[in-house]
């Protein structure tokens, strides 16, 4: 008779189990049995930011066809979205968007839904689906849909729009400002410095006399040795009249366009050509220089000294374009000296004095 009671418990417990399990599967699968009444959807990123979609290129794409691209490069959803769905018997559910860690055949993560109180409760990411961010003309406040079992939901994002503008522009003695912000809300995403002109200079500073008008170029680099200047769009170059004959000359560089501002003044000359020293003629005391005659100058000077180096040089002038040749006395005698001659031209006063002719040796009886 014991036993008998023993083994009829042990059938109502099974049986008492057995209802609860059935009963739990009942509830358990009571909301995958109704029908979807509705649906509510709420995103991590409310706020869609220029680096999400705006000249953004993560994986190299064609440069040629990537800055023709236009508008938000984003999708949804984004990990840690919620999707709400309510069932017409009145029960509601909550997935998140998450990562399945578990790798595809491309060893990619996957994402899934997956229920916030049952995680073995799982919906594939395939089944909701969303309307396009528009690619052009995208409004600053946009309204995306999600969709789910024929069911909608919408939910805002602000798409910032990035634009730029100089707040200040640098010069030569300053740094300049860009500063890029939504052209929807003005917020501000990042300033930027304009580093400022450090050296402007030219190609040559002097040129030697060819009849032909000769004018140097432009070099221009920033604070931190960068040369990104476009002529006729960061600055423009002003030349002096002529630059033909012999003479000083200025050169004048405005900077211009959107980022940079200022103007300096660079000078650079043409000198007259040089001359030939052909012939040295040994004197009592003396020698003669003869040198080749050139036109359209002053004159020219001989300059002589006992050492190869020229310290402590005399120098002659010898007035007249005609002249080719001058004695100089009144030297050491059996003195070796070194000799050289150059032309000059006087323009307002100022001497323009061509190179140095080779130096010769000679010497004195």
């Amino acid at each position: 008779m014991k036993k008998l009671v023993t083994v009829k418990s042990i059938s109502i417990v099974l049986i008492i189990s057995l209802l609860l399990g059935i009963m739990s599967l009942m509830s358990i699968s009571s909301s995958a049995a109704s029908k979807v009444s509705s649906i509510s959807y709420s995103t991590q990123k409310k706020e869609i930011d220029p680096e999400d979609h705006y000249d953004y290129d993560p994986w190299g794409f064609d440069k040629d066809l990537w800055d023709n691209f236009e508008g938000p490069f984003f999708d949804f959803p984004v990990e840690g979205d919620l999707l709400t769905v309510y069932y017409e018997n009145g029960t509601t559910e909550i997935y998140e968007y998450l990562v399945d860690y578990g790798m595809d055949e491309w060893s990619v993560s996957r994402y899934q839904w997956v229920n916030v109180n049952d995680a073995n409760k799982i919906i594939p990411s395939d089944d909701v689906t969303f309307s396009e961010i528009p690619y052009s003309d995208f409004e600053h406040n946009t309204v995306l849909t999600a969709t789910y079992k024929n069911h909608s939901a919408n939910f805002n994002v602000t798409i910032h729009n990035q634009v730029e503008k100089v707040t200040k522009k640098a010069s030569l003695t300053q740094d300049g400002q860009i500063r890029w912000y939504c052209d929807g809300c003005n917020k501000t995403f990042n300033t930027y410095s304009i580093d400022r002109i450090k050296t402007v200079s030219l190609s040559k500073t002097t040129f030697v006399y060819n009849g032909k008008v000769q004018r140097p170029n432009v070099k221009i680099y920033d604070s931190v040795g960068n040369s990104y200047f476009d002529k006729n769009v960061d600055y423009k170059v002003t030349y002096s009249s002529g630059c033909k004959n012999v003479g000083t000359y200025s050169v004048k560089i405005t900077f211009v366009g959107n980022f940079y501002q200022g103007s300096v003044v660079k000078k650079f000359k043409i000198l007259p050509k040089g001359t030939i020293l052909y012939k040295l003629t040994a004197g009592k005391k003396a020698f003669t220089a003869k040198w080749s005659r050139h036109g359209g100058i002053t004159g020219y000077q001989i300059q002589y000294s006992t050492n190869a180096r020229f310290t402590g040089a005399k120098t002659v002038t010898v007035k007249g374009a005609i002249s080719a040749g001058k004695a100089i006395k009144n030297l050491k005698a059996k003195q070796v000296y070194y000799v050289r001659v150059r032309t000059y031209k006087t323009i307002a006063k100022a001497n323009y004095c061509s190179a140095w002719s080779k130096a010769y040796k000679v010497k004195t009886k």
